[in-house]
């Protein structure tokens, strides 16, 4: 059997404060956007580079046991974190050490552990009610959130170079880099307009509306349809694209059922539709149905 070693009062409380300490100094430099990269050496292999927290302190072992067990304290802090939240392992860690040292000091100075733990639960009780207050629901329609979370990432793409962006991200939001463009489109595009603040308009519309290729015109063709009290969706966006493409034909002369017909263009047709209320579906009818029935026809 394994000898054991015993410890107590204020040397086991040292040695296990000497084991949070040595964890959380190692993980606090990674906190937040502006946080270090840490590089870590497993023994084989190339080194591993990261910011997240918990990759940092699961990779700690102490050669003193006392304290190597007061760093599994924070260590379990940061994983319970991880799983139930998916971030904020450094700041876990980070409180954790707080918590654990200001509790060593109240209860050197006499108080009584088990009521202090009584009163950090009504602490974080407290805590966590007055955060839910303070929170509000993400909404995809809101422009507004979008816009910020894309400049956001603009100032953080400015800051720490395209090469560690794109790690970062992944790091730190589990975000692709598509959508991390997407989201920037949007700040660059629409960042400085307040037109679409407070209209109806989905999230996969405001990607699309914010793509380089999309040309204004479906942009202002997308706002006017908003303004109007529409909601404007992906497939919205994807329909004021199809008018405008086939707008752009123009007219030529073309043969139809052995006539010599012009085209004309689809906006007029569309506007013909709608003022004399043809009871049709205008994004499924063939173009020549419209020609014939422009032309006083019967085809249908």
């Amino acid at each position: 059997m394994a000898v054991k070693q015993l410890a107590f009062d204020d040397g086991a409380r040292a040695a296990l404060l000497a084991g949070v300490n040595k964890v959380t100094d190692a993980v606090k430099s990674t906190l937040g956007p502006r946080g270090r990269t840490a590089i870590l050496d497993k023994g084989w292999g190339a080194p591993t580079i990261t910011k997240d927290g918990v990759t940092v302190a699961e990779e700690i072992e102490l050669a003193d046991k006392a304290e190597n067990m007061g760093a599994k304290l924070v260590k379990e802090a940061a994983s319970k974190t991880s799983d139930a939240a998916g971030d904020g392992t450094t700041t876990a860690t980070v409180l954790a050490q707080t918590i654990f040292a200001e509790g060593l000091k109240n209860v050197t100075a006499g108080a009584d552990a088990m009521a202090l733990a009584r009163g950090i639960r009504k602490a974080a009780e407290k805590v966590s009610a007055a955060l839910t207050k303070m929170a509000r629901p993400v909404d995809d329609t809101s422009v507004e959130d979008i816009i910020e979370i894309g400049r956001e990432l603009t100032a953080a793409k400015k800051t720490l170079g395209h090469g560690h962006f794109l790690p970062w991200i992944d790091a730190e939001f589990g975000m692709s880099d598509q959508t991390a463009r997407n989201l920037m489109n949007v700040h660059e595009r629409f960042g400085k307009s307040k037109r679409l603040l407070d209209l109806e308009v989905s999230q996969e519309a405001l990607y699309l509306l914010a793509a380089p290729s999309t040309e204004p015109e479906v942009v202002d063709a997308a706002m006017e349809k908003a303004e109007a009290g529409e909601k404007v969706g992906k497939a919205e966006v994807e329909e004021i694209k199809g008018w405008l493409k086939v707008d752009r034909r123009g007219t030529e002369r073309t043969p139809v059922q052995g006539g010599d017909m012009w085209w004309i263009r689809y906006a007029e047709v569309r506007r013909f539709v709608v003022d004399n209320a043809v009871a049709v579906d205008i994004r499924k009818v063939d173009k020549f149905w419209f020609i014939d029935l422009l032309a006083g026809g019967t085809s249908s």
